[in-house]
């Protein structure tokens, strides 16, 4: 107990992984974080009540390596929540992020902390591989899924975030300081990363490295392939957060973009799925927009 808590207060950066009933991915992903070339680490396991035999995987790493914390949650209560908590838990002076079907390349952090250590107040991110639910390499990267290939990724990037998000999550570093006061939105289970972002680049800048330091699991199920409605809500509700918080910086073609896409993708639910009140509540929004301009 001693040695571990001895690793624990030594570890320079937090990784967190929210999980819950990932049983097939979590070893790999855990297995990537621990054979990271820079060791000054620990990680940070919070378990959302899983069901399927996840917490056998997780227990094995943790007693096995005294670098891994686990925190294990009965009820289900969300990504944010569970990242909100994992940051709680966590003791390091800089904070990673990975879920538990990503990968990271060995080297992922080493990298990122030679940057990180010599600019205080920047956030470090890279670009990532997207993989199959096999872990195939698909050939295209994140700057392709997103369509970010002309967006300017370093320096303050606020007025680019405005637009779209084009941001991996699972390659973020940040100090841990520059998390107090800011928070992933409980209310959230889809484009939580995308307003905790938003909330970092109105204050600090960011560094972007091209090399892929990390593999993005795209496949039937997960987050980027998650349910319309849920995603169009959760978009509709960080497009009201950005009107009401960021609006003198919120410039009318990017809000126009933003708008006519959600609307497009409201329009193909079907009925009944949530169609009318994903576009009452664009409507709203728009009133919000119409109202700052005016």
């Amino acid at each position: 107990n001693k040695q571990f808590k001895k690793r624990l207060e030594m570890a320079e950066v937090s990784v967190i992984l929210p999980v819950y009933n990932r049983k097939k991915y979590i070893g790999q992903s855990i297995r990537s974080v621990l054979s990271q070339t820079f060791n000054s680490l620990e990680l940070v396991i919070v378990d959302d009540g899983s069901t399927d035999g996840t917490r056998d995987v997780i227990d094995y790493y943790r007693n096995t390596d005294s670098r891994v914390k686990a925190v294990y949650r009965d009820g289900e209560m969300g990504v944010s929540a569970a990242r909100n908590l994992g940051i709680q838990e966590s003791s390091g002076e800089f904070v990673s992020f990975i879920d538990s079907d990503d990968l990271w390349v060995p080297d992922k952090l080493e990298k990122q902390m030679q940057i990180a250590r010599s600019n205080p107040n920047t956030i470090v991110w890279s670009e990532s591989n997207i993989i199959d639910s096999d872990g195939n390499m698909t050939g295209i990267t994140f700057t392709d899924l997103s369509g970010s290939a002309k967006i300017r990724k370093s320096g303050f990037i606020l007025s680019e975030l405005l637009k779209y998000n084009f941001i991996s999550t699972l390659t973020l570093l940040i100090r841990k300081d520059a998390l107090s006061g800011v928070a992933f939105d409980e209310n959230l289970k889809i484009s939580e990363d995308y307003k905790l972002e938003l909330q970092l680049a109105s204050q600090y800048r960011f560094h972007f490295i091209s090399e892929p330091l990390a593999y993005y699991r795209v496949y039937e199920g997960n987050s980027y392939n998650g349910v319309p409605r849920l995603s169009l809500s959760s978009d509709i509700y960080v497009l009201k957060y950005i009107i009401k918080n960021f609006k003198d910086k919120l410039k009318l073609s990017a809000f126009a973009y933003r708008f006519i896409i959600l609307l497009l993708t409201a329009l193909r639910l079907p009925s009944g799925h949530g169609k009318g009140e994903c576009i009452r509540n664009l409507l709203k929004s728009l009133g919000l927009f119409i109202g700052r301009a005016s």
